[in-house]
């Protein structure tokens, strides 16, 4: 299907840049108390691994499986997979444990995580928001079976939302990425095993990049934060110099590399990845533009940088409505619609707080979608380009 390319407009640049630049600044003040979170996490403080293996495992030893743009593409049974699972372990101090689920053996951590737990349970980690998903897929998918469209999953953690994801329909080609080192082998072997059971439909394949979404590649990062019952809470902080111990250093990439090699423009972008959001957004603004997502799910906390991501989208996507997920942060037990029409982000603050900032959300989490309304003209010519068939050539 033929793609139709935007433009950035001097006015989208100008606002990116108006909230940009001063979030620059903000996380600059903020790196010096992150680099020295992270020496206090240095080999010399840190019980030895044995083995260690570093984050370009996966590259170094599947490299056969990789495409052209760096990553898996998954279409059948891998020999390698319990070798993967096994070296999770390894890498990380917390131990992993494997279960049968409906007859597929899928791997994530033992001990006190509560999506590990919670995925065990019968994929039950989210259930309401991957069941969005799934639903959105499939309305824009029809009926035809040659139908395909992609779902960009950033932070894909254990693949807890994408192993039910790839059960429920073939059609849906998935991109994901998920960059905590032990945790992205323990995603990889979940894909895997789900497509060995579930195999894709021609055309529509599982690409994973085991790699941190970030603005500049070229510095390092490590994790500074780690949090026992949420691993996937762990977050990133930056290092000139690779202090941290090799378990907690992932590989770098970006979204706009991302967008470039799929050159897919997502039905569905999730993204989860510990308010990095912001940095993956920036790395991409001319990319979402060519490639806007029709619908973008994210978990917001809504600081300084929750609002500045949020504002953002709505600027490069030109997204007219705002939703809340339902689940345990919310007492809604359906999708509920927040804002639509003109400046969503501004309406959506303003019913909060006569001065339209975030000042009575109490930096509290929120589970939100953006995107088009129901009908509306761009959700039309958004589909049309994140729908294409089978059968015809891919532009």
């Amino acid at each position: 299907m033929a793609r139709t390319n935007r433009s950035p407009t001097i006015m989208t640049l100008a606002v990116v840049l108006l909230v940009s630049i001063p979030l620059f600044f903000l996380a600059i003040s903020r790196t010096g108390q992150m680099d020295e979170t992270c020496k206090e996490q240095s080999p010399e403080n840190e019980r030895p691994f044995s083995p260690v293996l570093p984050p370009s495992f996966v590259r170094l030893n599947l490299d056969s499986y990789m495409n052209a743009a760096g990553a898996f593409v998954l279409s059948s049974p891998m020999p390698e997979m319990q070798l993967i699972a096994s070296h999770a372990s390894a890498v990380s101090d917390v131990p992993t444990t494997c279960h049968a689920i409906q007859g597929q053996m899928y791997c994530a951590y033992a001990g006190k995580d509560s999506v590990s737990k919670a995925f065990f349970d019968n994929f039950n980690w989210e259930r309401q928001h991957w069941k969005w998903v799934v639903s959105t897929l499939k309305l824009f998918l029809g009926g035809r079976q040659d139908a395909r469209a992609t779902y960009l999953d950033l932070g894909a953690f254990v693949s807890d939302w994408l192993v039910p994801i790839c059960r429920e329909d073939a059609r849906i080609d998935v991109v994901a990425v998920e960059a905590y080192p032990s945790t992205a082998l323990l995603s990889l072997h979940n894909l895997i095993s789900v497509s060995s059971a579930y195999p894709r439909a021609p055309g529509a394949d599982i690409a994973f990049y085991p790699e941190a979404v970030v603005i500049d590649t070229s510095r390092h990062e490590c994790y500074t934060t780690l949090f026992e019952n949420n691993l996937g809470g762990s977050a990133l902080g930056f290092e000139d110099i690779p202090l941290c111990p090799e378990h907690l250093r992932p590989g770098r990439t970006s979204l706009a590399y991302i967008l470039q090699e799929t050159a897919r423009t997502p039905l569905v972008l999730k993204m989860d990845i510990q308010d990095a959001e912001v940095a993956a957004v920036l790395s991409a603004v001319t990319e979402l533009q060519k490639f806007t997502p029709c619908y973008v799910i994210m978990e917001v906390y809504m600081t300084e940088f929750g609002i500045a991501l949020l504002k953002m989208l709505e600027v490069i996507g030109e997204y007219d409505s705002l939703w809340q997920l339902p689940g345990y942060r919310s007492k809604a037990t359906e999708v509920k619609l927040l804002a639509s029409g003109a400046n969503v982000v501004h309406q959506w603050l303003m019913q909060h707080t006569n001065e339209g900032i975030a000042s009575s959300f109490n930096d509290v989490y929120y589970d939100l979608i953006m995107g088009y309304s129901a009908g509306s003209e761009k959700q039309k010519q958004c589909v049309e380009r994140a729908v294409w068939f089978q059968a015809d050539a891919r532009g």
